[in-house]
């Protein structure tokens, strides 16, 4: 293990040695739980550090980043025909949101690793 410095706080973290050269920025578990900490688009090369025993709270976490970014975004476009609807038609409206930005996200999370790996065939 190398020691490195997280890109956003300075903290001192490691980062094993075969992804030194791999990764261009590296973020703390600290970070990883602030929402705001603003994200680099592309986090294909970014060394993510999580303790092993906080794995499973990676979910809510991501989940509370992504509802704080992108509710005031749907809310401020669709406010007006959501405070119309009777309450159970608002829930299942922004409930099926939500499922579709999770799946969109997920999908084109696939799409640009298969466009990496596909580019490094390429370019061998």
């Amino acid at each position: 293990m190398m020691k490195v410095n997280c890109s956003f706080c300075g903290k001192g973290m490691e980062c094993p040695e075969g992804m030194i050269k791999k990764f261009e920025k590296h973020i703390c578990f600290d970070c990883v739980q602030n929402p705001a900490t603003e994200f680099p688009e592309d986090m294909t090369k970014v060394h993510v550090d999580i303790p092993s025993d906080e794995i499973e709270a990676i979910p809510e976490i991501i989940t509370a980043n992504i509802s704080d970014k992108l509710f005031p975004e749907i809310w401020k476009e669709r406010k007006n025909g959501l405070k119309q609807m009777p309450p159970e038609d608002m829930a299942r409206e922004m409930f099926e949101e939500g499922v579709f930005s999770g799946i969109s996200g997920f999908f084109y999370a696939m799409m640009k690793e298969r466009k990496r790996e596909l580019s490094k065939k390429d370019g061998m």
